[in-house]
Parts: structure tokens; sequence; C-alpha cells
């Protein structure tokens, strides 16, 4: 008896570092991490895995797009380097959701504190950092029940 839970115990095992090892070699180059300091969410926001495809990935691209202003051509920044994608929501519930336009009145100010120029906010928030020669480009769309949230930090540009 002692001999069969034993090599059950065994095979348990063994399975177990299978399944591990498949997860590991799955999740190589992703990682769950949270989003930088320097994007901060607004008083009533948390973030949560929305849709289970929150990450963090070594080397990434985006798209930001904007106009900067009505009179002007839409400028297109393919920005690539270390990228996040996250998603947010307001907590508690409000009574009635609050729109793109007003998730943008919030985080406006907490953003523009962290050093962030808004490039454009219709139809949703795209800004832009550049600290220490670290460029940043963030993009924030949604409602305060579903916020998705796509940052890329550019490393400092070589000088060769």
């Amino acid at each position: 008896m002692f001999e069969e839970t034993f090599a059950q115990g065994k095979h348990a095992t063994l399975l177990l570092l299978l399944c591990a090892a498949t997860v590991s070699v799955q999740a190589q180059g992703v990682t769950r991490k949270a989003l930088p300091d320097y994007v901060p969410m607004p008083p009533g926001f948390v973030l949560f895995d929305g849709r289970g495809r929150d990450f963090a990935v070594e080397y990434g691209r985006d798209q930001f797009d904007y106009q900067p202003a009505p009179n002007q051509s839409v400028k297109h920044i393919s920005a690539d380097g270390y990228s996040w994608s996250a998603s947010a929501r307001a907590t508690p519930v409000p009574a009635s959701r609050l729109d793109q336009a007003a998730v943008n009145t919030l985080f406006r100010p907490v953003l523009t504190a962290q050093g962030w120029e808004i490039l454009a906010e219709r139809p949703w928030i795209i800004a832009r950092r550049d600290k220490g020669g670290i460029i940043s480009w963030l993009k924030l769309e949604g409602t305060s029940d579903y916020l998705g949230i796509r940052l890329v930090e550019q490393p400092p540009r070589s000088r060769s």
C-alpha cells in the first residue's frame, strides 16, 4: 500500500513539473506587472484584469494617432519599446456610467501632474511624456465600466 501511494505521489509530482514547465515556456517574454508610478489612477479608479489580456512585454509596438487641432492633419505615431496593456474601472460603480469625456476630465489633472502632455482628448486621451530622455506614449480609451490603457515607453536613443 505504501509503495502504491508513493508511486502515485511521484506521478503527481512529475505532472506538476510538466505543467509548470509548459506555463513557463508559454509565458516567456510576457510578465504581469503593474503600470509605472507615472501613470496614476484618479481617485475611484482601480486596475483590474478586465479581459484576461493585461500584460507587460519586453518589446512591443502600438499606434498613437491624434489630431493636434481641428484644422491640422492627423499625426500617426508608431511607438515601439517596453509596452503595457491594462484595464481600469471606477469603483464603487457610479450611479450612472461615465462616458469617455467624463473619464478624460478625471484623468487629465492626475496625468498632467506627472508631466504628461495631453495631445488629444477626442475621442480618447492620447498623451506624451518626455522625462530623462525616455519618451512614453499613453492611450486611454473607454468608460467608467471598462477603460483600456495602452502605454509604450521608448528607451533613450543612442548617439552614434
